[in-house]
């Protein structure tokens, strides 16, 4: 397509994408920037458009683009962009389309976030709702996923696109399941639990890598860094932990939620919902995590939606402690 341009997306950009995201009603977290990028500062992308050299009408590609990441709705199902050049430039202004600028303006965005070196996550797949239908999203796509490399790539999609991404290499192996409910209480595990330290941050990230099988170290580090809107709850022992986080569409998700069984996942929610006051409160009940999402059911929880949880490559092992996912955009 002329004047599509594909490229690193900048420290301005990610901000554009977190807010492209809450405006498709992912309610992504206040603070969520910095530790997602630390988790690879090369692994988000956007694509700019050049307002003035755009196709003419009748001249757009014919299958639509959609969005993904919270959702991960399939890209087009056919590429017919024109050579998009492509380059590493980060310098995005991450703005929003004016009538007055003749600059390139971002239009569609993509991560690919290599967390070790033999796994990466893929979120933040969305296109500006006016420019789908002309393959800006599938060029994207393939461009981000080549940052990948020879990994398993992950990613968290609606079940109505598992066929795409079928074609795609991408094989489903579970669901990951959204649960919203009013904040509880529990008094029986309550001296088990205290707030996070700064030296517990290297075990608990080898805590994480054992539940999700894949190692994560910076994004960790990073999300165990209380702000004023996220707080983390560890158990004495420090054998789970859960962090709790104001989102920018109401409510507060508790994400990840990690710990030895049932009971103790149970308490470490009690506990965050002690560090933020919050009405509404929504988890994503990792694949697998019946337990947990029948437990949530009699404290008043309901499931809201679902995504396929699919793989391309072999999955990495999630252990029974991983009780809720960390994020819909980076696993």
């Amino acid at each position: 397509m002329a004047g599509l341009r594909l490229r690193s997306a900048g420290p301005s950009d990610l901000e554009w994408m977190i807010g492209l995201a809450a405006a498709e009603g992912w309610n992504p977290g206040f603070d969520d920037a910095a530790p997602f990028r630390v988790a690879d500062p090369e692994g988000f992308f956007v694509a700019d458009l050049d307002l003035c050299e755009t196709l003419q009408p009748g001249d757009s590609d014919a299958a639509p683009d959609s969005s993904a990441g919270d959702k991960c709705a399939a890209a087009a199902h056919a590429d017919n962009t024109d050579n998009p050049r492509t380059d590493d430039n980060t310098s995005g202004r991450g703005s929003s389309e004016s009538s007055e600028s003749s600059q390139p303006l971002p239009v569609s965005s993509i991560s690919v976030v290599n967390h070790d070196a033999d796994f990466a996550f893929l979120g933040f797949f969305i296109t500006v709702e006016k420019h789908r239908g002309q393959g800006i999203g599938t060029a994207l796509w393939k461009h981000a996923l080549k940052h990948a490399g020879a990994r398993t790539v992950g990613l968290d999609g609606v079940a109505a696109q598992e066929e795409w991404y079928g074609r795609l290499g991408f094989v489903r192996t579970g669901a990951t399941r959204r649960f919203c409910g009013p904040p509880f209480s529990r008094e029986d595990g309550a001296a088990t639990i205290r707030k996070v330290q700064p030296a517990d941050v290297e075990t608990l990230a080898s805590v994480d890598a054992t539940a999700c099988g894949y190692q994560r170290t910076g994004f960790v580090t990073e999300w165990l860094a209380d702000t004023s809107t996220r707080r983390t709850v560890v158990r004495k022992d420090l054998r789970g932990f859960a962090t709790i986080r104001e989102c920018r569409g109401g409510g507060c998700k508790i994400a990840p939620i990690v710990a030895p069984d049932l009971g103790s996942a149970l308490d470490l929610i009690a506990a965050a919902l002690l560090q933020i006051t919050t009405d509404v409160v929504h988890i994503d009940v990792a694949p697998g995590a019946c337990s947990l999402a029948e437990a949530l059911g009699d404290y008043g929880f309901s499931e809201t939606y679902a995504t396929a949880r699919m793989y391309r490559g072999v999955p990495p092992h999630q252990a029974p402690s991983l009780f809720a996912i960390g994020s819909r955009e980076l696993g």
